[in-house]
């Protein structure tokens, strides 16, 4: 085999591993809002991938045993965007930290435990007709940059489902994941990666 053709054959299989490991340079706050035909940001458009065991996609572990309340987000049912996205910016935000909702390892699945949490905000903007809400999903530093950013975005659609379903208008809730980037509580033990793997709720008024 002479050289050039060597060097055109390494050149391809440098090019094609560069393109298997992907880059991970840009803004990776915001995953793309599922039902606008943009990819997930694991890719494929399946919301949490399969990349860790017992991930919840097809295990069943999803709200009631396997489906989201009235439709699923993600899949581009349920109940859709807000009509105006517009309308959630350039407002005052108030955090309800005490209202932080906490999931187990790699799921989804809103615990019994957490219920009385999403109850009290349900009351809270029932009580206050003209403020609006964001739901932001979080993740411990576990698996990639990208199937936790999906994560995210699924927890925080499980928790705005539920909300739905307390009688809260889906066009008063957005949602947004940031993944691993936000963490809570710095560290590597599970005292650390327990208090990450959260939803929490951002009032704007």
């Amino acid at each position: 085999m002479n050289w050039p053709t060597l060097i055109v054959r390494a050149a391809l299989v440098v090019t094609l591993a560069t393109l298997a490991v992907g880059c991970k340079k840009g803004n990776k706050s915001l995953t793309p809002i599922p039902g606008s035909g943009d990819s997930y940001a694991g890719g494929n458009n399946s919301a949490a991938g399969n990349m860790m065991q017992g991930d919840g996609l097809g295990s069943g572990d999803s709200l009631n045993g396997g489906n989201f309340p009235n439709g699923n987000d993600l899949d581009g049912g349920g109940y859709g965007l807000p009509d105006d996205p517009n309308r959630f910016a350039g407002k005052d935000e108030t955090k309800l930290d005490a209202e932080t909702v906490y999931f187990e390892f790699d799921r989804y699945t809103v615990n019994a435990s957490e219920l009385p949490k999403i109850k009290r905000v349900a009351s809270m903007l029932k009580g206050e007709a003209a403020a609006l809400l964001r739901v932001e999903g979080h993740c411990d530093d576990r698996g990639t940059e990208e199937y936790n950013r999906s994560l995210g975005e699924r927890r925080a659609l499980s928790i705005r489902d539920m909300l739905v379903g307390e009688g809260i208008s889906p066009d008063r809730i957005t949602t947004e994941s940031w993944g691993e980037d936000r963490p809570a509580v710095e560290g590597d033990g599970e005292a650390a990666h327990s208090k990450n793997r959260r939803g929490e709720f951002v009032i704007l008024r």
